[in-house]
């Protein structure tokens, strides 16, 4: 599994395999492991791509959990937006 960028601001490129058709859900924890963002997608047998958008999270530290019949993946990321110039 991939995840970039690492720490991210707008959002958060997922890359992994997934060894069968099956659909997978896809939840975001912060830190208090309070769940932030739920979501399903079929999954495909192959490589898989997810995009998580996480420009509307504050800053922090984040668990993405991706679960399906064949397995479990969790994985911490941070976000940090950067400054906007004005």
């Amino acid at each position: 599994m991939r995840t970039f960028p690492n720490p991210v601001d707008k959002s958060l490129d997922l890359s992994f395999y997934s060894p069968s058709k099956s659909i997978g859900k896809i939840i975001v924890k912060n830190n208090s492991n309070e769940i932030v963002s739920e979501t399903s997608k079929e999954l495909g047998p192959g490589d898989n791509g997810i995009k998580i958008v996480t420009d509307i999270l504050p800053d922090g530290i984040y668990i993405l959990e991706i679960t399906s019949e064949d397995r479990g993946i969790k994985i911490k990321f941070s976000v940090a937006h950067q400054g906007q110039v004005a």
